[in-house]
């Protein structure tokens, strides 16, 4: 049976008494912002100073803050790896994440490859690495299909 410290006991309290409520809201908000965030029409905007309080510092410090959460004495020396097993609250942040990220990758129509790259910088910015991993595969599934359709249109011109 794990030893739990003070410490540790009082954050699994404040989660069940508190955070536990807040959850939902605070995730709804996370998601919009992160929304926000990607309909910027300038992709150098995602390189701004994280000096200043920008959407993206503050997605970052949800994120770091969720992980901080999620972890415990033993998976604190994995977090850094894409084979991280989150637990919750960070797991459910991670598939969010996971999902908002694929949602808006189906929607990229034109300038693929530069919104691909200026999104991966965000996520970048702001998950774990394990997020990351999920997020880049999704990226080169919809690369994938750019190449696939830009090959076939090429084609048809030739033909």
């Amino acid at each position: 049976m794990p030893q739990f410290t003070f410490g540790r006991a009082m954050v699994i309290i404040w989660k069940a008494k508190v955070f536990n409520k807040l959850q939902d809201e605070l995730f709804t908000s996370f998601k919009f912002v992160l929304a926000k965030e990607r309909m910027k029409e300038k992709a150098d905007s995602m390189m701004e100073d994280f000096d200043q309080l920008t959407p993206a510092l503050l997605l970052s410090k949800f994120v770091q803050a969720i992980a901080d959460l999620s972890i415990n004495e033993i998976k604190v020396h994995m977090m850094g790896s894409t084979k991280f097993v989150p637990d919750e609250p960070y797991a459910k942040l991670h598939e969010l994440i996971v999902f908002e990220t694929k949602e808006y990758y189906q929607q990229i129509d034109t300038d693929v490859k530069e919104k691909l790259e200026a999104d991966m910088e965000l996520v970048k910015k702001i998950a774990l690495p394990v997020t990351i991993k999920r997020a880049e595969e999704h990226a080169v599934a919809l690369m994938k299909q750019f190449v696939k359709k830009e090959i076939e249109k090429a084609i048809k011109q030739h033909v």
